[in-house]
């Protein structure tokens, strides 16, 4: 026999479901957001203050003016105390080459 017709069915879960998933998502984000802050404390108090990845890894030169360089000098000039260069630098996160030269 098939009783589904006559079985009630519920098409949402009863509130005090919701409500249980919803205190477990606030303590699920409490204890995620504290591992986190814990782990950028200890991570920020390893690292002396100022200390970048790429401090000793930029490389600038300066670049040839160009035709878009001239156009732009004409076409947008410096206000006071403005200074425009065409340096280029290149800048790397991580420096894998060694810094002795070979002999």
């Amino acid at each position: 026999m098939d009783y589904t017709a006559e079985m009630p069915q519920s098409a949402a879960l009863p509130s005090r479901y919701f409500w249980r998933r919803f205190a477990a998502l606030v303590v699920d984000i409490v204890i995620f957001q504290a591992a986190i802050l814990i782990a950028v404390h200890y991570i920020s108090t390893t690292f002396p203050e100022g200390f970048s990845f790429a401090d000793d890894a930029m490389e600038c030169r300066e670049g040839v003016p160009d035709q878009l360089a001239k156009r732009i000098d004409a076409n947008w000039p410096l206000k006071a105390n403005e200074v425009r260069t065409n340096d280029i630098c290149e800048a790397r996160q991580l420096v894998w080459e060694s810094r002795d030269t070979c002999r």
